[in-house]
């Protein structure tokens, strides 16, 4: 069988005879008008179509019998004309769709949904006269059927419209009026859908009292009442009984509101969740792809100052579509860039919030031992420095360890720590001191002659050390006081003491513990110093195995050295029981000290006993 034999006679007669699209009486005007423009007053993006007159539809068919230079040209004839380039695909494929059998294109219209069809009853005037004719009307009444099955069902069709005037209002964007997009106001009592354009217009009135809307079919926008300008201009200033027709107009147009408003609401509530899935899809594959980077969830959580998707909105949020390799490559250096911008201000802001709490447990700290210091009778060289027993266990690590911000210090752990301090201290003193000196300590200790043993704060202890602030005269006082700089890098210190140096620094500690430089400043016993201050102090009229170095300051004596020539540095020099020391140190004779300085000092029974105590050494 030839493939003119299977279509129907309906099509063979129409190609035969060139058909006239009449309109339907279903359709409104604005179809009609449409239908009836001619060819050549289209608009340009209308549909484009090739007629040749006086060559019958058939000529594909007849091709075969004739020249080849006819087919050629049948050929070229036939082909799809070139596109518009300001609409998108290609135009006029979907010509030859109306020389199908009407009893097939009638069944796969039955499956399409009511803006389907309105679609493809704008895509050419032949589909628009198959679509819209009254043998057609069953294929719009099973589609909106379908519908009013559902579980948010359409409102029913108004009478006054028909189905495909009711498709526009549900499903179509655009505005009634002008055409624009943006045709987001609808109004179920004037069966339009306009935009704010249209409605902002000379058209429309606006600013309607409640008394006018009894009388006119209104549309509400943006918390206004607009109706139409022409007939707020009939209706003003006449008497109810002259406007009966047009409230029982507005009574019977009011129908069905209530119902199209919340399939409104439905159909807006779906949008939303599609997009939302959509959105959440896009976010999935965002993530996954964040992933391969090692940025997971839990770090992404862990670094964005929001919720994840809101530190990044115009990746997430704006677009609710799938993400493309493409957009991949344009997205994937800015997320990279913002994510290490989120990880180092999450890291700096970690650092402050440390910081804080070291020094809150510092603070804390330096609190209860002053409450400590406030308790004890030592003096204030022999006391250890916060800091000193701060770097001991187990404050050390409640201080510099811990997370906590204002722990509780208990003031027995201070002072047993305070004492274990004070115990290594003088331990490391005893170990400067020569075997023979300290056995002569002890003996004097043992004798039981004061309350209280006083070692090693005793003034005729000198000790030498390599800093270059001290030199060869130091006494306890100095050996106990010095505490280096907290920038002082001439001593190396541990490398696990390194956190503690840091942590020092953010506390704002200008000094480093004792235990730190102690040995790095490599003190000495000075024998020979030791011997002088002992005859010093005896000149001095006291006890030099009794007297401590507070005792000897209290003191402030003067002596002059008589056998110093003129020409000395130390001629005529009131000097004191160190300057003294330091003085003898480089003397080279053989006198004692007795016959060589002369006290200069007035004499005071406080400072200057009528007889000088008997030596124990």
């Amino acid at each position: 069988m030839t493939p003119s034999l299977r279509r129907s006679s309906r099509i063979e007669g129409r190609q035969q005879t060139p058909r006239r699209v009449q309109a339907s009486p279903d359709l409104n005007e604005e179809d009609s008008e449409r239908d009836a423009i001619p060819i050549k007053q289209k608009p340009k993006n209308a549909s484009k179509r090739r007629k040749v007159e006086g060559k019958p539809s058939n000529k594909a068919s007849e091709g075969a019998n004739l020249p080849v230079e006819a087919a050629d040209d049948i050929a070229r004839e036939f082909q799809p004309s070139k596109p518009d380039k300001r609409v998108r695909g290609r135009r006029g494929l979907l010509r030859l769709m109306a020389e199908m059998p009407l009893d097939t294109l009638h069944e796969i219209f039955r499956e399409l949904e009511p803006v389907d069809l309105l679609h493809l009853s704008w895509a050419s005037k032949s589909l628009n006269s198959i679509i819209m004719e009254k043998s057609a009307r069953y294929l719009w009444e099973e589609a909106f059927e379908r519908l009013y099955k559902t579980e948010k069902p359409l409102p029913p069709c108004p009478d006054d419209i028909n189905f495909a005037q009711y498709t526009r209002l549900l499903f179509e964007k655009n505005c009634m009026l002008c055409g624009s997009v943006h045709g987001y106001y609808t109004s179920w009592m004037m069966r339009l859908r306009a935009c704010w354009g249209c409605l902002d217009s000379d058209q429309f009135k606006g600013g309607l009292r409640y008394n006018d809307n009894s009388y006119l079919l209104t549309i509400n926008a943006k918390k206004q009442v607009f109706c139409f300008y022409d007939a707020w201009v009939e209706t003003a200033g006449k008497p109810d009984a002259l406007l009966v027709d047009r409230k029982k107009l507005r009574f019977y147009r009011k129908i069905g509101t209530e119902s199209f408003e919340a399939w409104q609401r439905n159909r807006s509530q779906d949008r939303r969740d599609e997009l939302h899935q959509r959105w959440l899809e896009r976010k999935a594959a965002i993530l996954s792809k964040l992933a391969e980077h090692g940025w997971t969830v839990p770090r992404i959580e862990e670094i964005a100052p929001y919720p994840i998707g809101d530190h990044l909105p115009e990746f997430y949020r704006e677009k609710a579509k799938k993400l493309t390799n493409g957009e991949w490559k344009e997205l994937e250096p800015e997320l990279l860039r913002r994510l290490k911008m989120f990880h180092d201000a999450h890291l700096h802001k970690q650092e402050l919030q440390r910081l804080e709490r070291l020094r809150g447990r510092w603070q804390a700290f330096e609190g209860r031992f002053y409450v400590w210091i406030a308790c004890q009778t030592l003096e204030y060289y022999w006391r250890p420095h916060a800091l000193d027993i701060a770097v001991l266990e187990p404050l050390r690590s409640i201080i510099f360890t811990s997370d906590l911000k204002y722990p509780d210090f208990d003031i027995e752990e201070i002072d047993r720590t305070a004492k274990s301090w004070i115990d290594s201290r003088n331990d490391f003193l005893w170990s400067l001191v020569p075997q023979d000196v300290h056995a002569t300590l002890v003996a004097v200790a043992e004798k039981g002659d004061n309350d209280k043993f006083l070692f090693p704060n005793l003034a005729c202890l000198v000790f030498k050390s390599s800093h270059q602030s001290y030199g060869e005269l130091c006494t306890t006082y100095d050996v106990c006081d010095y505490r280096s700089p907290r920038r002082n890098t001439s001593s190396e210190i541990a490398s696990e003491e390194e956190e503690i140096r840091k942590a020092m620094e953010q506390c704002r500690i200008d000094y480093r513990p004792w235990a730190w430089d102690y040995r790095g400043m490599e003190w000495e016993f000075n024998e020979k110093a030791y011997l002088i201050a002992k005859d010093v102090i005896k000149h001095f009229g006291l006890d030099p195995l009794k007297t401590t170095v507070s005792q000897m300051l209290d003191c402030d004596l003067r002596f002059e050295c008589t056998h110093c020539p003129p020409s000395s540095w130390c001629f005529g020099s009131k000097m004191t029981w160190r300057q003294i020391v330091d003085h003898e140190m480089r003397y080279e004779g053989d006198l004692p000290i007795s016959t060589r300085w002369a006290n200069k000092t007035p004499r005071r029974e406080s400072q200057i006993p009528d007889k000088a105590p008997e030596s124990s050494g």
